[in-house]
């Protein structure tokens, strides 16, 4: 079997938990399918690494030229088949993207619809690009469609009317590298995404201005947006490194967003054991390690009680970390393909 997979997301520094999900599966996709020839491609003005080893039934073709005008040519009807150096028996897409009318059967991986469920949680700019993309159009003509779990599974079914050849992927995680924890601004929470509404930083805003009546502890989110307080730091877009240190750091993690697909962020900080504190909306219900403390992201003087236990009891409340591989995923997968 020839085997295209869409290796885009793995060398997309933006990419996230799309990114580190890809990372993992995919590795063990090129491993699991040692008798098929696997190609993974990327494009852009310059070749970018695949971040693992490739085993030698695997090669990796580089379309260099601009993403921008890639994507502009492939929303003018131009297949990203056009572009390939040969012909394949299957694709693999593992996130939506731009892909031009395709003709060769392929399959793809949904993380979440919160682009669907409530497009306000996202920037006009996302908005275009989440339209441009035409994911209901990519979701109809797949031969088979994956999701990362039952909620997101229901929520494609909902949304888009797909209910035939659509499949929970038996989710794994790539732990966060053993790293020292940073010592800056401790006592502290760490959060996502300050500048992303669907992440629901404003409920821990006014949870830490209840919390600091009582306790001196600081909040460190992700992003760029301050909120105006001194004890709320922005830290921008990090790397990985930086991810497992600040995690590690911290007195728990925090995670109320309004919706989520799976919260790959929530498995890996209980990797490191770190305590977990997660909304009981979307996905996390079903998908968060066992003793994950859950709470409602609309209340925040539950996250006060919850964060003033986690201060209290840290040690003795860490969620049981779930240690499947990614070789499960990609044999059901494989077996797909074939």
């Amino acid at each position: 079997m020839k085997l295209l997979i869409d290796a885009r997301p793995l060398v997309d520094p933006h990419s996230g938990g799309v990114q580190r999900v890809g990372v993992g599966l995919i590795e063990a996709l090129c491993n699991e399918a040692s008798s098929d020839e696997i190609t993974l491609l990327t494009t852009g003005a310059s070749k970018r690494e695949i971040p693992f080893s490739i085993p030698q039934n695997t090669k990796h073709h580089h379309v260099e030229r601009r993403n921008k005008m890639l994507s502009a040519s492939m929303m003018l009807g131009a297949p990203i088949e056009s572009y390939l150096p040969e012909k394949y028996d299957v694709l693999f897409f593992p996130n939506l993207g731009f892909t031009g009318p395709l003709n060769t059967p392929y399959i793809v991986l949904i993380h979440d619809l919160s682009f669907l469920i409530e497009p306000k949680w996202f920037s006009f700019k996302d908005r275009v690009w989440h339209k441009a993309v035409n994911p209901k159009t990519m979701i109809k003509n797949a031969k088979s469609i994956f999701t990362v779990s039952k909620q997101t599974k229901i929520d494609l079914e909902k949304l888009t009317g797909r209910k035939h050849a659509v499949h929970v992927l038996p989710m794994a995680h790539t732990p966060l590298k053993e790293a020292v924890a940073k010592t800056a601004e401790r006592p502290y929470f760490f959060a996502f995404g300050s500048n992303d509404k669907r992440k629901n930083t404003a409920c821990l805003i006014e949870a830490m201005d209840e919390l600091r009546k009582d306790y001196d502890v600081n909040l460190l989110v992700t992003g760029t947006e301050t909120w105006g307080k001194p004890y709320v730091k922005a830290l921008g877009r990090i790397n990985d490194d930086e991810l497992a240190e600040y995690v590690k750091g911290s007195e728990a993690l925090l995670y109320p967003s309004w919706y989520e697909g799976y919260g790959l962020p929530v498995h890996e900080a209980a990797s490191i054991g770190v305590p977990v504190i997660a909304s009981i909306a979307g996905a996390l219900p079903e998908t968060a390690p066992p003793g994950t403390k859950l709470v409602q992201p609309e209340k925040p003087h539950l996250w006060v009680t919850a964060m003033k236990s986690a201060l209290l009891s840290a040690q003795s409340s860490v969620p049981i970390s779930n240690e499947r591989s990614w070789n499960e995923a990609a044999r059901m997968i494989l077996n797909d393909f074939r």
